[in-house]
């Protein structure tokens, strides 16, 4: 009988913000996963806000709804 190990894959996010050239901000965030040199890196946008205090705090939500429709990940 073989036994069969799943690994657990570690989720790295980067939350940053972009100015825009009419002063408002792109939220963004990179998600790579930890050895796992076959998945490319992914950059999710998040949306254009006011100010970069706002276009992080939508990068940071968008981790937060990420994390919790993935809980298997």
């Amino acid at each position: 009988m073989s036994e069969r190990k799943q690994q657990s894959s570690r989720h790295i996010f980067r939350p940053y913000a972009s100015e825009r050239p009419d002063g408002t901000f792109s939220g963004h965030v990179s998600h790579t996963i930890e050895g796992r040199p076959d998945i490319a890196e992914r950059i999710h946008d998040t949306g254009v806000s006011g100010t970069e205090a706002e276009a992080l705090d939508e990068a940071h939500a968008f981790i937060a709804r990420y994390i919790d429709e993935h809980p298997d990940e």
